[in-house]
């Protein structure tokens, strides 16, 4: 009924055929690969290079991110997993059995999502645990901004891929 109007026929609903999609896609994971544990890409840059305002910088900024870690332990961990996993696991039944493009495009932008914040949660419970300072933490932020990046592009080429293989199929079907 909706896809008959004016602004139904401007707007394209299908997740896979919408460029905002793709764009807020790789929006999102440029952003998630320029700042680690609340610091940005070019302050570890700069502390690589040895500033000490920069490792100062870094030292705050994770500190603060890492004191929120660390309120999430226990049974709110345990909470949160799960409620992660019933919304995921609605996804794909929703998705998958019933060939929803909208549940799958929203599981292909999440699950990701949520394995990144699980790998932030085990920086930042390292970072505790071994009471890193100065460059040791730089460093170990900087692997988890390679980790990140190493991630993110094929995960952008195999939804493209999948949203083309839905795409074809909706044509040809």
């Amino acid at each position: 009924m909706f896809e008959n109007t004016l602004l139904g026929r401007l707007i394209e609903f299908d997740p896979f055929t919408n460029i905002w999609f793709y764009i807020t896609l790789y929006t999102y994971w440029s952003y998630m690969s320029f700042r680690i544990l609340g610091v940005d890409h070019y302050t570890l840059h700069q502390a690589k290079q040895g500033n000490l305002e920069a490792l100062y910088k870094i030292e705050v900024l994770s500190d603060f991110y890492c004191s929120s870690i660390k309120n999430v332990e226990g049974s709110r961990l345990v909470r949160m997993v799960a409620i992660t996993s019933f919304v995921m696991g609605l996804l794909v039944t929703y998705g998958f059995y019933y060939q929803s493009h909208l549940s799958q495009a929203i599981l292909f932008f999440f699950f990701p999502w949520a394995g990144l914040h699980a790998l932030s949660h085990v920086t930042a419970r390292k970072i505790i645990e071994q009471k890193l300072k100065g460059a040791a933490r730089a460093l170990i932020l900087r692997r988890q901004s390679l980790i990140t990046r190493l991630l993110s592009l094929p995960i952008l080429v195999f939804c493209t891929l999948w949203g083309f293989v839905q795409i074809v199929k909706g044509y040809y079907s």
